[in-house]
């Protein structure tokens, strides 16, 4: 079951698991990866695991695990 997990938001982290096999499920996660990538101009990596490398995620991939993380600013 796949994961998204927000990190450092003003309420804490957050965790959302959802079923691949539940279309609405599939549908409510990938309108949240778009509204916190596109909108909320965060990134989306995908942490490595065992041998497969991590990576950043420009578009939604259902069977991922994924990190979302707020840009950081200089000043």
């Amino acid at each position: 079951m796949p994961t998204h997990s927000v990190m450092t938001t003003k309420d804490g982290d957050l965790k959302f698991e959802f079923r691949t096999d539940d279309a609405e499920a599939v549908k409510v996660a990938m309108e949240r990866f778009d509204d916190l990538v596109k909108n909320q101009k965060m990134w989306a990596a995908e942490p490595p695991k065992g041998d497969k490398p991590g990576r950043v995620l420009q578009a939604f991939d259902p069977e991922a695990d994924v990190v979302f993380m707020r840009q950081l600013q200089g000043g």
